[in-house]
């Protein structure tokens, strides 16, 4: 298992003080608790993968089988991390009307499947970026005779 970079660990940082900002706001806005659940999400995603391929050396496929999954479980979360928030907020406001129906929940957990497909996208562009790293780079006078001691 491999440290987390800083990049991430600021990240996560973020995402917490973020957090901490919109609890306190009253706000019934759908677009930041999917926003706050999105970065959740990917950055659950990322450190995953960084702690787990850290310090492998992988292959193309590899990368982009791994990235694939990772994507499609970070999307595949999103909409239960967004149910929780919202229930969270709910729960610590305690406001005779809640912030969010049931209407909201239901409309959150609806995009579900959105959500896989947006993730299985994302953590497949990751994988195809991962696994460019291991590609040569092509010399342009390879193949030629040049540089081989050839005429």
């Amino acid at each position: 298992m491999v440290k987390s970079p800083w990049i991430i660990r600021i990240a996560w940082a973020a995402i917490g003080l973020f957090w901490f900002l919109w609890l306190g706001l009253e706000d019934r806005d759908l677009g930041i608790v999917i926003l706050l659940a999105v970065a959740l999400a990917a950055v659950s995603g990322i450190t995953l993968l960084v702690r787990r391929m850290g310090d492998e050396n992988l292959k193309r496929r590899q990368w982009l089988v791994r990235g694939t999954v990772a994507g499609l479980m970070s999307g595949a979360a999103v909409s239960p991390i967004a149910a929780v928030l919202m229930l969270l907020k709910i729960g610590l406001h305690a406001h005779p009307v809640p912030e969010f129906s049931t209407a909201d929940l239901i409309a959150v957990l609806g995009r579900t499947p959105v959500w896989v497909v947006v993730g299985l996208l994302a953590g497949l562009a990751g994988g195809l970026v991962g696994g460019m790293k291991e590609m040569p780079t092509p010399s342009p006078f390879q193949g030629e005779g040049w540089g081989e001691g050839g005429s």
